[in-house]
């Protein structure tokens, strides 16, 4: 007699919950929420920085679905919610997708609430001791909205146009030309400060 066992697997994933439309910002429901779970199961908690509120940043629009960002005295983290687009995927609680936001690819966690129904969310700061005031907390959390959702800058692109020749044919650049330049690399500082910002508080080089 054979004494092979089937391997079952320790942990099952509970089904996937469709995902209802979201018609208007969910931050406000989601803060009413969240202050509730600080008022409750969270009261007291050694690990809470108790110079932080619950506060959620206004939701942005992403190919039709809500992306924004919680924050908490325990944690700082985005948000998916379904908006009936085209970035949202159901997906059970407990597992992970990838995400592909307009700065790169994050992972992304199911979860569902029964009041608040299936959402997604990407762990920035958790705990958060870091922050010394509520203001500090609510800059980083504009900050890091900021950079999820501003696209890498086009790559730079030679254009003829930016240049003419001398009398002895070396080309020489334009004022508009060089005008054009300086407002891409300045665009570029930007965008690199965004994504700096949000590669140093994901702990990434």
């Amino acid at each position: 007699m054979s004494s092979f066992r089937p391997r079952v697997p320790a942990w099952t994933p509970p089904p996937a919950r469709e995902g209802k439309p979201w018609a208007d910002d969910p931050a406000p429901r989601l803060e009413e929420h969240f202050r509730r779970v600080r008022q409750g199961t969270m009261a007291g908690m050694p690990f809470l920085n108790e110079a932080l509120a619950v506060a959620a940043m206004p939701f942005a629009r992403v190919q039709g679905d809500w992306v924004g960002i919680v924050l908490t005295p325990w944690f700082l983290h985005v948000y998916l919610l379904p908006g009936g687009g085209e970035l949202w995927q159901d997906l059970a609680q407990g597992l992970r997708r990838q995400v592909q936001l307009p700065a790169g690819t994050m992972d992304f966690i199911g979860d569902e609430d029964e009041a608040l129904g299936p959402l997604q969310y990407c762990v920035l700061l958790a705990p958060v001791p870091q922050f010394a005031t509520q203001d500090e907390a609510l800059a980083a959390a504009r900050e890091a909205l900021g950079a999820l959702l501003t696209p890498p800058p086009a790559e730079a692109v030679f254009t003829p146009a930016a240049t003419v020749g001398n009398e002895a044919g070396a080309p020489v650049a334009t004022a508009a030309g060089t005008a054009a330049a300086a407002a891409t690399a300045e665009s570029a500082a930007v965008n690199d400060g965004r994504r700096g910002f949000l590669r140093g508080i994901l702990g990434r080089p």
